[in-house]
């Protein structure tokens, strides 16, 4: 799980957005009975990078 987490972290700081979608869909498929916690990590790097509009993203998929 954590590789894929650094990975997508990784992603964030290169700005390749594309690429940290995919790892954090990759954590997700990996280990789905923590998909919130994921959902609070991929928020927690899009806030970090000032990307505030989608930060809100994950947290609103959480809510389904």
């Amino acid at each position: 799980m954590l590789p894929y987490l650094i990975a997508a972290e990784a992603s964030v700081k290169d700005e390749n957005t594309e690429s940290y979608k995919d790892w954090l869909e990759q954590a997700k498929q990996k280990s789905p009975e923590i998909e919130t916690f994921i959902n609070l990590y991929a928020a927690k790097l899009m806030i970090e990078a000032k990307n505030y509009d989608a930060a809100l993203q994950p947290l609103i998929n959480s809510n389904r």
